[in-house]
């Protein structure tokens, strides 16, 4: 009875104390003694102290109105005591007696002859708050707690206030149905639950369950608990079931490994989480004499309880308690007819949204419903990452999502989970959001739940295939692959890779250049694959048709030392052409001889090769020592300059090739040995 004190202490933050209030002892005017806490407090009562005097104007104006006020809260035979005590020296028994008699006041009153002044003077000093003048209110609560100065804007208002005030003490006027007290509590997730701000005041029923894990009764009955909860929403509609344990013993673990025996997927609260407090105004008789375990009651948003609703069986029970639902105005929620949407961001800070990122591009999703201790979680996992990669890994059909629903599965735990089972695809820990993602499919909308792992397909069209199991692990991944199948996904192509031969030839085209590097690029330049020729050449690259991009393009490059090759006698080779003595008519010798890369032959490239053999430089302009050309060039007719290359045209695009139209074959020409005298390994 007794809970809802410290609750309507934090609503009256001006008129509340910490300090507890002075006990006292005075006579009325009927020369009856009063003890403030042997006679009162300490017999569970509540006292209103009215500060006056008799002839303070604002006084008479409240006096009318204090008899019938007295009345309604039990003319002090009930939870409460009204007490006016004088302020005033001058103000005797008779005067005290008259004012009473006036207003026909049948509450004590206490004049200056009994004691009045030194019991009311710690109210007007300041201890409790600002004096402000008579009349002044003070409820002082059963556990000495004041709510100091209790007033409104006008006499109603402060009576309206006052009986506030005594009900949050606790106190119940006589034939009043007791109301829920308040409660504040911890789940075994870590997750606070308020009474009245989180559920009440937002209009929500709630079925509290009292019961222990001992309890032989509260196993009996719990899976039909967990049914009747999802039946009403399993917490995400107008009512809220929540488990609480009265056994100081059940820790957060006994009422973990409870709530996993029965697949609840509500909320439980142990001992731990302050269940023992949060139960004591069901078990003390406010509500009705106490049958033990378990004890259902149902409170309406209007803070009235239904208590101890029992049948003569287990399944009378549910309906009862069903019925006593209803009652409150609750409605059962309609079956969802498409998978709710969802944004969540995963262990490595990837965003992802349910529709727009898969769902509205025609993918199908699977949520793998888990967490990180489970024991058949982690016996099936191993199992998930063949089959996503059977299903493309993400980039084709299917996409794969793992959920953890415990509060305790942080972004670490998940992230080493995934890691120890070999998994590549997305999860989500509590941190990313996985606790809301999965309450729909814990909560009844979709079928009962049976606890994890629990695996949801999702079609394109937001239809769902939930609870998708076998009686096994292989045949539960079976039944997976099925339900994948069925939403119209379609696993990728088994193609068979092409193979790509190729050859780098050197400029005599009888030579093969060895430790080219090959290589396919996009076209921003980045290399998707890289390999190297053998020594006579040839290389081999294996490509899967299905993955060529329009802009990928085959090109080889060769590095190595610039004085590879070059002698005197290029020297004499480029200087008889320049004198056109001996022209020469190779694009290919043309291309070795403009060793400055100037796109001519000119005596400048005579200088550029004899620094280069004087050991005045160790490399050539830009630091390219060869050059590798498609061997289908076309240099056009012959001329005195070197053919101009353009830089497409030393590539060959790699659909061209796998179609064909070009052969991957390549000419590499070594810069300054226009003779062609460099070593091509």
């Amino acid at each position: 009875m007794r809970l809802i004190l410290i609750l309507w202490i934090f609503l009256f933050p001006v008129a509340a104390s910490t300090q507890t209030a002075p006990d006292f002892e005075v006579t009325d005017i009927h020369s009856l003694d009063h003890k403030l806490y042997e006679d009162y407090l300490d017999q569970g009562k509540t006292v209103l102290i009215k500060i006056f005097f008799v002839d303070c104007p604002p006084c008479h104006a409240f006096a009318p109105h204090m008899e019938p006020f007295y009345q309604e809260w039990g003319a002090g035979e009930y939870d409460v005591e009204f007490f006016e005590m004088t302020d005033k020296p001058h103000d005797d028994d008779d005067d005290v007696m008259g004012y009473t008699d006036q207003y026909v006041s049948t509450f004590p009153a206490i004049s200056a002859d009994g004691n009045s002044i030194a019991t009311v003077q710690p109210y007007k000093d300041g201890d409790f708050g600002p004096w402000f003048g008579t009349p002044t209110f003070v409820v002082i609560a059963p556990d000495g707690t004041v709510q100091y100065g209790v007033s409104g804007p006008g006499v109603q208002a402060t009576l309206d206030s006052l009986d506030n005030a005594l009900m949050a003490t606790g106190a119940v006027k006589p034939n009043q149905i007791p109301l829920a007290p308040d409660f504040t509590v911890v789940d075994i997730q870590n997750q606070t639950h308020k009474l009245y701000a989180d559920y009440l005041n937002q209009d929500k029923t709630v079925v509290l369950q009292v019961f222990n894990t001992d309890c032989g009764p509260c196993a009996s009955i719990a899976p039909m608990v967990q049914t009747l909860n999802e039946a009403w929403g399993g917490g995400d509609g107008d009512v809220v079931f929540i488990e609480m344990s009265d056994a100081v013993s059940d820790d957060d673990q006994d009422l973990f490994d409870f709530q996993e025996s029965h697949n609840h997927s509500f909320i439980g609260v142990s001992s731990e989480g302050g269940s023992v407090d949060a139960v004591t105004a069901y078990k003390d008789g406010t509500f009705g004499p106490w049958e033990g375990t378990p004890t259902f009651a149902v409170i309406a948003p209007d803070k009235t309880v239904a208590y101890n609703i029992k049948g003569a069986s287990d399944e009378e029970t549910i309906d009862l308690i069903d019925d006593a639902i209803a009652a409150t105005g609750a409605t059962q929620p309609n079956p969802p007819t498409m998978a709710p949407d969802f944004s969540v961001v995963d262990i490595q800070a990837g965003a992802h949204n349910l529709y727009a990122d898969y769902l509205n591009e025609g993918k199908t999703v699977l949520l793998d419903i888990f967490y990180t201790t489970c024991p058949p979680c982690n016996s099936i996992a191993p199992l998930l990452e063949p089959l996503y990669q059977e299903w493309g890994a993400g980039d084709y059909d299917v996409e794969f999502f793992s959920l953890t629903d415990k509060n305790s599965d942080t972004d670490p735990l998940v992230a080493t989970y995934h890691t120890n089972h070999g998994s590549t695809f997305n999860a989500i820990s509590r941190d990313g959001g996985s606790l809301d993602a999965v309450q729909p499919y814990k909560n009844g909308s979709f079928g009962p739940w049976m606890g994890t792992p629990t695996f949801v397909v999702i079609a394109p069209d937001g239809s769902v295939q939930y609870g998708v199991a076998g009686g096994n692990d292989e045949a539960t991944i079976e039944a997976i692959d099925a339900a994948l199948a069925a939403t119209g996904a379609m696993k990728p192509n088994e193609e068979n890779p092409v193979s790509v031969q190729g050859q780098v030839n050197f400029f005599d085209g009888n030579t093969g250049v060895g430790n080219a590097v090959v290589q396919i690029v996009d076209g921003d330049e980045n290399v998707i694959y890289e390999l190297t020729s053998n020594a006579e050449g040839a290389f081999t690259l294996e490509v899967l048709p299905s993955e060529v991009q329009p802009d990928w393009e085959m090109k080889v490059t060769k590095n190595g030392p610039a004085i590879n090759g070059v002698s005197v006698l290029d020297l004499v080779k480029i200087q008889k052409h320049l004198l056109f003595v001996e022209p020469m008519t190779s694009p290919l010798a043309k291309i070795a001889s403009d060793a400055n890369n100037s796109a001519s032959i000119s005596a400048l490239d005579l200088i550029t090769i004899t620094k280069l053999l004087l050991g005045i430089t160790t490399e050539f302009p830009g630091g390219r020592s060869w050059i590798v050309l498609p061997a289908d060039t076309d240099f056009g007719p012959p001329d005195f300059h070197p053919p101009v290359i353009p830089t497409p045209s030393y590539s060959i695009p790699l659909q061209d090739i796998i179609d064909g139209t070009r052969q991957p074959i390549f000419i590499a020409v070594k810069i300054g040995d226009p003779q062609g005298n460099a070593n091509p390994g």
